[in-house]
């Protein structure tokens, strides 16, 4: 039913679609949290720290050992810190929409992969290509 280019080439735009559309819904900012990884420990006789940090305040630091440390004030710099993203939906019917297009198109693009031939169906068709070539060369 859907074994022809028509709708591989339908399914493929509602694809493109659906993953604009889901592209299109989220705005992602950066937050006041950061993700903090330090090889010279600032709480801990240790090599490595690993801390959660708001503004200039250390919610959670912990180690390589198990050790935690919670709520102190200042927060360890380095140079592998980040800020924690914050991710909002600016349009969440796109989000229904592009999900649902996607979702049909894959369906569609299933159903467009063709039956699988026999050997003798294609040595058929390869017999029957040869006999309109040769038609066609006698004109």
């Amino acid at each position: 039913m859907y074994g022809n280019r028509k709708w591989t080439r339908i399914a493929l735009a509602m694809n493109l679609t659906g993953t604009l559309l889901l592209f299109l819904s989220f705005q992602a900012t950066s937050s006041s949290f950061r993700l903090v990884k330090r090889n010279n420990s600032l709480f801990f006789k240790t090599e490595k720290e690993y801390s959660i940090c708001v503004e200039d305040y250390t919610l959670l630091s912990t180690n390589a050992q198990g050790s935690v440390a919670i709520g102190h004030r200042g927060c360890p710099s380095s140079e592998d810190d980040r800020r924690a993203a914050v991710v909002n939906t600016e349009h969440p019917v796109f989000i229904t929409i592009g999900f649902s297009l996607i979702l049909i198109g894959f369906v569609i693009q299933f159903f467009a992969v063709p039956e699988p031939k026999t050997i003798a169906e294609l040595r058929y068709q390869i017999k029957m290509l040869k006999i309109r070539e040769k038609a066609n060369l006698d004109r």
